[in-house]
């Protein structure tokens, strides 16, 4: 088994690449944010900070989607 701590902003990339790496292993994975920095709980409470933040999540989630094909 495995255990993921991370931003609460990264948590969604991360479980989407461990999945894709690890997909054949038979491995328990646990993804747990961090304490030390809290998520806003709904949209309404972004900052443009947060915004910035998730803008870029979602630029590098697209990325490894375009690049992890190639590295089979």
């Amino acid at each position: 088994s495995a255990i993921f701590v991370s931003s609460p902003y990264h948590m969604r990339r991360i479980k989407i690449m461990v999945i894709r790496v690890f997909e054949k292993n038979d491995v328990v994975f646990y993804f747990i944010p961090t304490h030390y920095e809290k998520a806003p709980a709904g949209f309404w409470e972004l900052s443009s900070a947060d915004w910035k933040k998730v803008a870029r999540e979602y630029g590098k989630i697209l990325w490894f989607f375009v690049y992890f094909p190639w590295t089979k």
